[in-house]
């Protein structure tokens, strides 16, 4: 018999427990650590509700739930927040953040449950057939099986693991849930001629976004971020093939942004290049432990920053994703659309372009 399907998003194990325990057997339960594991993780898992807490490493609760919501997707996606933030003005954040219900913790697992299934009765029908079980989603993961892209719902093997992961899948799978990698189908040979890789940008310094925009413009496809925060939600939908990221930024830094990529099993292989004025020792060596790939000093001259990419692009591991979700002239068009109306009404950035971003999402469905 079917079941209703719940993501529990949550950074600390123990609630996470308490809440699969107090949801089994009557739901089926799916975790994610952060916001951004639950962005890049929600098409595979299919969930027919999902719990957020709010205070979370990477990307908090009130952001993910913001870009839930600017997924046609899951525009209707029963959202509950189960959080420590209490206060009046929490819940009011909750709420206009798209939040279906809001319940403080402590809580009693008795309590929690009935507000889940009061939200899953208001959906109509049957629970929706999945495209993976539970179990198969366990043992995809506990195998190494990695998404073909960030934010796919296909899983992807590296051939010479295919059959050993095919092999140790519940007898109910199907082999054909599981894709051989594009990254291990001959790289990019099969890929469209003249395919550059896209490059992402993450710089709080305007004027060293367009430097580098321009240094790359013939050779990259080039989109970009004011600071590590923005980075986080963006990278999902724009599935850069490189990462050039500065270490001093507003709201997260380079370090915080290399290390949470790398917790994540999509972007824990994604080449970044640190670029920064703080070039001792100490920091070439932070950035390294943090995940970088290689490190470039500011200033630097555009053949130093060309021959960084060529270097990463020369790897035998690097592969252009020839079949990326959104476009590159679409994402350009909702970056520009979002600078020109910033100037003009000095909104924030982030209100216009997500406005133009849901439009472009709207269109794809349609």
């Amino acid at each position: 018999m079917a079941r209703w399907r719940v993501l529990i998003v949550d950074d600390e194990e123990d609630v996470r427990f308490v809440l699969r325990s107090a949801l089994d057997p009557e739901v089926e339960v799916a975790e994610a650590v952060n916001g951004l594991d639950a962005l890049e993780r929600i098409d595979r898992v299919e969930p027919d509700m999902v719990v957020l807490d709010v205070n979370m490493p990477v990307m908090d609760g009130f952001a993910a739930c913001e870009a839930i919501r600017r997924n046609p997707r899951h525009a209707s996606l029963p959202v509950m927040f189960l959080t420590s933030r209490a206060e009046r003005e929490d819940y009011r954040e909750g709420y206009a953040k798209g939040a279906d219900f809001y319940m403080p913790k402590p809580f009693e697992t008795d309590r929690f449950l009935r507000n889940v299934q009061i939200q899953l009765k208001k959906l109509a029908g049957a629970p929706p057939a999945k495209k993976y079980t539970i179990e198969e989603l366990g043992a995809l993961e506990a195998e190494g099986a990695e998404p073909e892209s960030p934010g796919s719902d296909r899983f992807a093997a590296p051939e010479n693991q295919y059959t050993r992961i095919v092999a140790k899948l519940p007898a109910s799978a199907e082999p054909s849930k599981l894709v051989r990698s594009w990254k291990e189908r001959g790289k990019t040979a099969d890929a469209p001629p003249g395919l550059k890789p896209r490059v992402m940008v993450v710089d709080d310094d305007p004027d060293v976004v367009t430097l580098m925009k321009s240094i790359l413009a013939d050779r990259a496809e080039v989109v970009w971020a004011m600071d590590g925060a923005d980075a986080i939600e963006r990278l999902v939908r724009w599935q850069p093939d490189i990462m050039v990221i500065d270490i001093n930024m507003p709201r997260m830094n380079g370090y915080q942004l290399c290390q949470s990529l790398r917790l994540n099993t999509a972007f824990r292989r994604l080449p970044i290049l640190v670029c920064s004025g703080e070039t001792g020792d100490r920091e070439r060596d932070r950035a390294t432990r943090s995940g970088a790939t290689a490190f470039l000093p500011k200033p630097f001259a555009a053949a130093d920053l060309l021959a960084a990419i060529d270097r990463i692009a020369r790897d035998p591991s690097f592969a252009i994703n020839p079949s990326k979700t959104m476009p590159h002239a679409d994402i350009l068009r909702a970056l520009k659309t979002a600078e020109r109306a910033s100037k003009e009404t000095r909104t924030p950035k982030n209100d216009a372009y997500s406005d133009l971003v849901q439009k472009l999402w709207q269109s794809e469905e349609e």
